[in-house]
């Protein structure tokens, strides 16, 4: 009989480690197969994500990398966000509390590579926090065929059996599944017995197994990179000498700002009227239609404003740091800029007040005005931060600024504050009625309690949404907190939504 291996301390300790990690992925899988259904997801998805809370905690105790004190901090926003997504109904609204869960996560990867989450630049948050979700892929099968160690598991005794069981059920199941799928296209009798004896949707159970698969591997991934070690791709490239990146001189830089500066310069120069005399001097213009101010220009303008922030942090990226003279070029023509683009935020607010005033309120505005608010605030930072030379401050504080507001928009609820805000600042024929009812559950409570100011024409389409909306869902883990009290709203009203179906 052979000697057992000799396995050092350290591969022991991360194959330990290793099985802990995929056991906890395991029971990550197993909650999310249960309550995140195909269709749609919602309550079902912050259960999965408490599950993978407590389950981390839990991990902490076969950790090899050292404990940080700070290292649980971004769960509070994994937390927040995963209960928001399943609060609201719009679809715009759940993606952006999706994409700061998948921020969060990706944060914890950067704080497992030792890095301080306040010092970590504006490439660490779109890239590495966002990228680490494609490395937590890879990660999982380092984790498998590294990082544990297959063959100091025991082989005798009961582990043995087990082992061996699990090989036949695995070797198995593929023959099984196919000689059965055979035999039942063969005979209808067949196929009837195992309908009966296995009453279930096969569709249904492969979908269970295919998102269960997803997030425990997922989970894996990055919990090898939080308790067993760094991943090897970003070590490898760690090791490797750094290329010294292309730099811009003081010629470079004066040429463009200076071109950015004289166009913004020009177009605030044409438009110093209307920014000191507000909407009062468009509305006063003779030849200058209300609706044709504000539908031209709003959405480009806040492209710009979006824009801008990239330029000056790239120009800021390939300046050269030592070079002083080069630094206080930018920093001088960088802050006209930003004056200059506070200018034209304030031309697009205009235009934005305007358009809300002739053709009412969208989400879509509400969601770019939203951003204008958020560049205000990021264009006040990076004045404060890159200007002041504190670089890597800068994109903490871009990142806590976005997520209040995203957390301002799922206070705000913009559905519902849409539907409310064209009920009663619009007359009844003004309103874009077919728009509205396009809305989802969120606006539906607004809509109920202004269900008499509804056209018939309209109150009868609506009324056929509402009640296929009351009728959907069933399934509970596909249910938000909107959705159940637009259900609670529709039943209280249920007659007189009926009664506008019958209705001519």
């Amino acid at each position: 009989m052979a000697a057992p291996a000799i396995v050092t301390d350290q591969i022991r300790t991360t194959h330990r480690s290793g099985i802990a990690v995929i056991w906890g992925a395991s029971v990550v899988g197993l909650v999310a197969a249960l309550c995140i259904p195909t269709a749609s997801w919602g309550i079902g998805f912050p259960a999965v994500v408490i599950a993978a809370f407590a389950v981390s905690q839990g991990l902490r105790r076969f950790s090899v990398v050292k404990r940080d004190p700070w290292a649980d901090c971004p769960w509070i926003g994994i937390l927040l966000f995963s209960v928001l997504f399943a609060w609201h109904d719009a679809l715009e609204l759940r993606f952006m509390n999706l994409m700061m869960v998948a921020l969060f996560v990706g944060i914890i990867a950067i704080k497992a590579d030792g890095k301080p989450i306040s010092q970590a630049s504006v490439y660490d948050y779109p890239f590495r926090a966002l990228g680490s979700w494609f490395v937590a892929f890879i990660d999982t099968f380092t984790l498998l065929w590294t990082d544990i160690h297959w063959k100091s598991i025991p082989k005798n005794g009961s582990d043995k059996k087990l082992a061996a069981a699990g090989r036949g059920l695995l070797l198995a199941a593929p023959l099984v599944l196919i000689f059965g799928a055979l035999f039942i296209n063969a005979d209808a009798g067949f196929e009837g017995l195992l309908k009966r004896i296995f009453s279930f949707d096969a569709e249904a159970i492969f979908q269970m197994c295919l998102t269960g698969g997803i997030f425990a591997w997922m989970a894996a991934g990055m919990w090898r990179r939080t308790f067993v070690g760094s991943s090897p791709v970003l070590a490898v490239s760690s090791m490797a000498p750094p290329k010294a990146p292309p730099r811009l001189g003081a010629t470079e830089v004066g040429i463009i700002l200076g071109s950015l500066n004289l166009l913004f310069l020009l177009f605030v120069s044409t438009q110093w009227r209307y920014f000191v005399g507000g909407a009062e001097v468009i509305r006063s213009t003779e030849g200058l239609g209300v609706a044709t101010f504000a539908r031209r220009g709003f959405f480009e303008l806040a492209t710009v404003s979006g824009l801008v922030l990239p330029t000056l942090l790239g120009l800021h990226s390939l300046a050269d740091p030592d070079d002083k003279r080069l630094m206080r070029l930018y920093k001088i023509m960088a802050s006209v800029l930003v004056v200059l683009l506070t200018f034209v935020m304030h031309s697009a607010w205009i235009k934005m007040q305007l358009y809300m005033e002739s053709f009412g309120l969208t989400t879509l505005r509400l969601y770019v005005a939203a951003m204008l608010v958020w560049l205000v605030g990021v264009f006040g930072w990076f004045a404060m931060t890159i200007l002041k030379g504190r670089v890597n401050r800068f994109a903490f504080g871009a990142v806590v600024a976005f997520a209040g507001m995203v957390l301002g928009l799922n206070v705000i609820n913009p559905d519902r504050f849409v539907a409310r805000w064209n009920l009663s600042h619009q007359k009844a024929e003004e309103i874009d009625w077919g728009y509205l009812t396009q809305l989802s559950n969120d606006a539906v409570p607004t809509l109920i309690e202004s269900w008499d100011r509804i056209p018939m024409e309209h109150r009868s389409v609506l009324a056929d949404q509402l009640l296929d909306q009351h009728s959907d869902r069933a399934d509970w883990r596909s249910q938000t907190f909107s959705s159940q009290e637009a259900r609670q709203r529709i039943s209280g009203r249920e007659d007189e939504i009926r009664k506008a179906i019958a209705s001519p």
